[in-house]
């Protein structure tokens, strides 16, 4: 570490889950935890799904409807778990077969953000291929993309979809252009 320079640090919260009877919070659960609050608390269309990771929001998704379902007298199955991820319908190494129009740095990158949907924001248009932010590889086109399919209205919207800002520059060399691009599209 001492050799290294550290660009940045995140920190987050995380819904851990206190047992009632451990004042203490030794014993906090890492674990799923759904709580029907007609059954626990006498309150009628509360359920509350807490606890999990990041990595595990899928499932705690379909315990969540499975429980409002079961509730609504709804007994089909959830299907969350047989669907794949937007973007992911594909393996990567079709979609980069697709791609070949981009440099081999931002076909990569490109395909590792937005999957199978890298080709539907590909033009031939000079200013589509022109890079926005060189140290993530983000062109112009995947900027475009992200202001007009992905909810981007701002610049850390931009951030979270795309990486702008998020390489060894942080933003320094490529925020100006971002935040044009974002008024343009």
């Amino acid at each position: 570490m001492a050799k290294t320079r550290i660009l940045r640090a995140y920190s987050g919260v995380r819904p851990l889950v206190a047992s009632d009877d451990d004042p203490s919070g030794r014993n906090v659960s890492r674990g799923i935890v759904l709580l029907d609050h007609a059954e626990r608390d006498g309150l009628d269309g509360f359920i509350t799904i807490t606890g999990g990771k990041l990595m595990t929001y899928r499932l705690m998704a379909e315990w969540a409807t499975d429980a409002v379902c079961r509730k609504l007298g709804n007994t089909r199955p959830c299907t969350t778990a047989d669907l794949a991820l937007p973007g992911s319908q594909e393996p990567a190494e079709v979609t980069l077969r697709k791609v070949i129009s981009l440099p081999a740095p931002l076909r990569g990158s490109a395909v590792y953000r937005h999957g199978d949907r890298t080709p539907a924001w590909l033009s031939e248009g000079r200013l589509h291929r022109s890079l926005v932010c060189e140290c993530e590889a983000v062109t112009a086109g995947e900027v475009q993309y992200a202001v007009e399919n992905l909810n981007v209205n701002s610049l850390l919207d931009l951030r979270r979809r795309t990486r702008v800002g998020m390489g060894t520059c942080q933003g320094e060399l490529c925020a100006c252009r971002a935040a044009g691009l974002l008024q343009t599209f």
